[in-house]
């Protein structure tokens, strides 16, 4: 896959080109006066996450399903969490 910087006006009059390019894989990177603007980049179908993955530029996650907290049983409290916060902000090590 390659990145091919295009200004905006040849994008323009050759936009058919350009999305055949896009299309075959790889990316256009708009400039304007040298400067980028924007990327086109194809869809293939995969969710930017799923070609990171198979690119290697991310690692996906170990587990697949995350427990939620409502799911999880609850720790009785002693103290409201005003109470506790309350605590913290007296306490000399947070002064």
């Amino acid at each position: 896959m390659a990145i091919i910087e295009v200004g905006i006006t040849e994008f323009r009059s050759n936009m058919r080109h350009w999305l055949a390019t896009v299309k075959a894989g790889d990316e256009v990177m708009l400039t304007e006066r040298n400067v980028p603007v924007a990327r086109l980049a194809g869809v293939n179908g995969l969710a930017a996450w799923e070609q990171m993955i198979r690119a290697g530029r991310i690692t996906p996650a170990r587990y697949k399903k995350r427990t939620k907290a409502s799911d999880m049983e609850r720790v009785p409290a002693k103290k409201s969490v005003s109470e506790i916060v309350s605590e913290h902000r007296d306490h000399p090590m947070y002064s």
